[in-house]
């Protein structure tokens, strides 16, 4: 099943976080693309850190830094599932930024309540 997109005049733009290090790359790619189709299919506009530009092997300092300026030109936060499961400083980095500057979450329930507003397609 795939999400067609919703429509919206002023989409709000959603800084997807979740846990990175240490969890097998894969894992987190599948994390992070399943919270972006979502997300994107229920009208928001997503960014996503796992595109920071950067590449993979640059340090974390380098990728909490980019991350973070991405983060800071976003109106909300979005955390991936499980994500309290994992010790991330980069998550709980995030978070205190979010909290601290006044981006609020994007809670799954208002998200599934924006989905099922939407068309879906087979």
């Amino acid at each position: 099943m795939t999400y067609k997109k919703r429509q919206k005049n002023s989409m709000c733009k959603v800084y997807i976080s979740g846990p990175i290090s240490g969890r097998p790359f894969w894992k987190v790619c599948d994390d992070f693309n399943k919270a972006e189709e979502l997300l994107n299919a229920a009208g928001f506009s997503t960014v996503n850190p796992l595109r920071n530009g950067l590449p993979f092997n640059a340090s974390h300092a380098a990728h909490m830094k980019r991350d973070i300026t991405m983060e800071c030109g976003c109106d909300r936060i979005y955390y991936v599932r499980h994500w309290k499961r994992w010790v991330s400083v980069g998550v709980w980095m995030e978070r205190l930024v979010a909290l601290c500057t006044g981006i609020t979450e994007v809670r799954k329930k208002e998200m599934l309540s924006r989905l099922a507003d939407n068309d879906w397609e087979d």
